[in-house]
């Protein structure tokens, strides 16, 4: 769970970059728009939903929705929150697999403070990790993470507000006698659609991979899921995109075009 808005965005966009796919519920958007997001992470379309700790009146509260209605164990990561409460219901959940809590310098002798004899099963473990094997990451995470642009979360608001339209109930009936709204909303979703955020960052160089993991399994894992080889150009150009897809088969006419999903 996060506090800001602006920093969901930025992790859901992070966590594309590197082929997680993650879904951030925004109070902010329209109800059945985190509805329809947060059903598809129960179903397993989204490995990752990011909440926020505080939820509009008329909205669920969907971090909690999650630990009780997920079909297999969650574990859950907490940014800087401080809920006591809130973590005796997750500790003793049986549908919560592990719980981690990430906090600044400043919030940490708080937490300890506040979280202290809460209750007597409850017991703390200090994250201990070695910094000196994360510097090689470092640097290129935070390239990627200060890349993102507020335009990129504007298009990615958009993106999901045309896919609630498309997605509705409601709307099926209009788009079936006015197909070309259909296909503008269609192309809306395409349009704002964040294809990369610095192709350049699909390259890690030697010098960012740290000392002591060169020349053995880390650094091959670390070649193979930034995936070294280029996809030809000649290829590329024989991948029909959705879109083209989609359009395709409003010309056919033959049904083909629903079952294109964006």
């Amino acid at each position: 769970m996060v506090d800001n808005i602006k920093l969901g965005y930025q992790i859901e966009l992070f966590l594309k970059f590197f082929r997680l796919n993650s879904v951030f519920l925004d109070s902010s958007m329209p109800v059945n728009t985190n509805k329809h997001n947060f059903n598809q992470f129960i179903r397993g379309v989204f490995n990752i939903c990011i909440v926020l700790n505080k939820y509009n009146d008329n909205s669920p509260n969907f971090a909690a929705e999650a630990v009780e209605q997920t079909p297999i164990p969650v574990t859950i990561i907490n940014f800087n929150i401080i809920d006591p409460e809130l973590l005796e219901s997750q500790c003793f959940n049986q549908n919560v697999k592990a719980l981690y809590h990430f906090n600044s310098k400043e919030k940490k002798e708080l937490f300890s403070r506040d979280y202290a004899n809460i209750d007597s099963r409850i017991v703390f473990q200090e994250f201990i990790f070695n910094i000196d094997q994360m510097h090689h990451l470092r640097y290129r995470c935070e390239d990627i993470f200060h890349s993102i642009r507020d335009s990129d979360i504007k298009k990615l608001k958009a993106k999901k507000i045309n896919q609630e339209l498309l997605n509705s109930k409601n709307m099926q009936e209009y788009f079936q006698s006015h197909p070309d709204d259909k296909a503008k909303v269609v192309k809306a979703i395409q349009e704002n659609s964040i294809k990369c955020i610095k192709p350049s960052a699909t390259f890690l160089p030697n010098y960012l991979i740290h000392e002591d993991n060169k020349n053995n399994q880390i650094a091959q894992a670390i070649k193979t899921n930034y995936g070294s080889q280029k996809i030809s150009k000649y290829k590329r150009r024989n991948v029909k995109g959705r879109m083209e897809k989609y359009l395709e088969g409003l010309e056919k006419n033959d049904g083909s075009h629903e079952n294109v999903k964006f």
